[in-house]
Formats: C-alpha cells, structure tokens, sequence
C-alpha cells in the first residue's frame, strides 16, 4: 500500500484512536506529548533500552496515556484501506506483539537534503 507523510501540526484526525510514535529522541517525546491531547493511547517505540531525549522531556513521557515499548521495532502494518494494527518485535525477548493502532509517526530524526542549495 501507500504510506503518507503529513505535517503533524496542521490537523489529525485520528482522535480517539490509539497511536504510535517511532523514536526515542527528544522529538519523538515531544510529538508523543503532544498527541496525548488526541488519541486514546500513544505508544513510544524505542529500538534501545533508553531514551535519547533530554532527562527534562525523558521525564514529561511519564505518564499514564503514553506507554513505552523498549528494544522494539516495527516488524510489521497491516489493513485495508488504512492502518489497522501492526506487530512489534522485541529484539530482546524475541517476542512479537500484534496491536491495534490507527495511525503511525515517525521522529527518527531526519537530515534534509539541501546540498542543491548554494551556499
């Protein structure tokens, strides 16, 4: 299928859904944050067994909607015409994890392609 790239900030639409966020930086604490205000659950999935964030945003995620998933990766999306659910796998304990999730963000950090640019 197709995968789309929004701007987070515009406007989502997937209120009242569980959602997941793919990071461990500062950003992708930020954006977990921030779609609190939204979904029903956010999920942090973190490739490592620690955050990157800052020890000021590490301590923000700590709440009772935002649920962090160590040492995980997206194995796996599936659905129909949207995003149904996924599977996450542990790199530690070898298991899979099927979840439902309507929506899917990455901040993984990104380095934009500029070297078209003069100087």
């Amino acid at each position: 299928r197709r995968v789309r790239l929004r701007c987070l900030r515009r406007r989502y639409h997937g209120q009242g859904h569980p959602v997941l966020v793919i990071g461990g930086g500062d950003a992708a604490c930020e954006e977990a944050l921030y779609l609190t205000k939204f979904a029903s659950e956010v999920h942090l999935v973190v490739r490592r067994d620690a955050l990157r964030a800052s020890v000021v945003m590490a301590n923000r995620v700590k709440e009772p909607k935002i649920q962090i998933h160590w040492n995980s990766n997206v194995k796996e999306v599936t659905g129909g015409d949207r995003m149904e659910k996924l599977i996450l796998h542990n790199s530690a304990s070898g298991e899979d994890v099927e979840m439902a999730a309507g929506s899917l963000f990455f901040a993984i950090g990104h380095n934009p392609v500029t070297n078209f640019l003069p100087a």
